[in-house]
């Protein structure tokens, strides 16, 4: 059976990435092309003639609203999959986060398993944690399994003391040092002493 030949038009580039890795891993599909705009997407599909394309809407040059309109005329066949991060659902997804511009020394995801996610060969793990890293964060501490709530809260409140004590001092902030000893003192509790309860939380980028 022939594989169906699909089209990315994303001008995110991290993006595309993402839903080329998926598509890939399925035996009966495959990415023929990527597109960063409206009007080369529109180019590629009169050449290739792919089976679907995967338009965003938002992108530059020629939006993929109009690109779809174009394309539905010039080539009725290929059938066409609109994208969108306009609508907003209450809910902030990895794809979202790699069109954000964080420009920060840390951000904590103190939500339940924010650092696990799809595991793909050859690339590691899409979690939430690296959408941030991705959009311009320095490091991220985020956690690796569903956590609780009551420890989480204290955990999370003894690594900015600690941080903030270092800025006051004058001090060169170890961000590793803080969650370390955030930890030893969440573990100090007898009712918080399993490791459930203080080492979910890891630390990634630079330390």
């Amino acid at each position: 059976m022939d594989k169906l030949r699909i089209l990315l038009a994303d001008d995110h580039k991290m993006i595309r990435k993402g839903l080329r890795l998926l598509v890939n891993e399925q035996s009966d599909m495959e990415v023929v092309a990527e597109a960063d705009n409206g009007r080369e997407a529109l180019f590629l599909a009169q050449d290739l003639h792919p089976d679907v394309v995967v338009m965003d809407v938002s992108m530059p040059e020629l939006n993929g609203l109009k690109a779809t309109e174009k394309l539905k005329h010039l080539c009725p066949e290929i059938k066409i999959l609109t994208l969108t991060r306009h609508t907003d659902d209450g809910y902030l997804q990895l794809f979202e986060i790699y069109g954000l511009d964080v420009s920060c020394e840390l951000a904590v995801l103190s939500a339940c398993g924010s650092h696990s996610g799809l595991q793909v060969e050859g690339e590691g793990v899409f979690a939430l944690s690296r959408g941030f890293l991705a959009a311009g964060a320095r490091r991220v501490i985020a956690s690796q399994w569903s956590v609780d709530d009551a420890s989480t809260a204290v955990l999370i409140g003894a690594l900015f003391d600690r941080i903030a004590a270092a800025e006051n001092d004058g001090r060169t902030v170890s961000f590793a040092a803080a969650l370390r000893d955030a930890k030893r003192a969440v573990r100090a509790r007898p009712d918080w002493a399993s490791p459930f309860y203080w080492s979910p939380f890891v630390l990634t980028g630079i330390r």
